[in-house]
């Protein structure tokens, strides 16, 4: 899917479910942040 939206990226984070962001909150701050910064 990544491929079709211009400007996405796909990052997948290991051992967790359908809660990402509470269960890897850390590590979706992180990327959210890195993508940020390439487009801000």
């Amino acid at each position: 899917m990544g491929q079709k939206i211009a400007g996405s990226q796909v990052e997948v984070l290991r051992g967790c479910g359908h809660w990402t962001p509470i269960e890897k909150a850390d590590e979706c701050i992180d990327i959210l942040r890195r993508f940020y910064a390439r487009r801000c």
